[in-house]
C-alpha cells in the first residue's frame, strides 16, 4: 500500500508558525527544514526541469518547489529508518513505536492497568 501523506499541509503550517513567531521578535523567519525519505520526490522538488512522468502533479504541489527556490524551505533526505514522524502516521510494532517515541523526547507517564 502506497503512503499518500502529503507534506504540503504541515509545510504550510510550519512556514506560517516560523513567520508568526519571528514577527514579535523582529526577526525574519528562518528556513523550515523538510525531511523527506523519498529520493525521487526530493529530486523532483529540487529540479525545475519538466519530467515526463510527473505530468499528473497538480499546480498546488509546485508550492514546495517555490519555497525551495525562495529559501523559505530546506529539504534534506532522511533514511526511512530515521524518519521520526513515522510513529505518528504509520501502524508500527510496539518496539519500533517505543523507540521512535523516545527519540523525540516523549516519556511515559504512569503505568498501565
Amino acid at each position: 500500500m502506497r503512503q499518500s501523506t502529503s507534506p504540503l499541509p504541515p509545510l504550510r503550517q510550519a512556514i506560517w508558525l516560523a513567520r508568526l513567531f519571528g514577527d514579535p521578535l523582529g526577526r525574519d523567519a528562518e528556513a523550515v527544514e523538510l525531511r523527506v525519505d523519498s529520493k525521487s520526490a526530493l529530486a523532483l522538488a529540487k529540479n525545475p526541469v519538466f519530467h515526463e512522468r510527473s505530468k499528473h502533479i497538480r499546480v498546488k504541489y509546485h508550492f514546495i518547489r517555490g519555497c525551495l527556490e525562495d529559501g523559505s524551505v530546506k529539504a534534506n533526505y532522511i533514511s526511512t529508518k530515521d524518519q521520526l514522524a513515522d510513529f505518528l502516521i504509520k501502524s508500527l510494532g510496539r518496539v519500533k513505536f517505543q523507540e521512535l517515541r523516545s527519540r523525540i523526547g516523549m516519556t511515559r507517564i504512569g503505568t498501565t492497568v
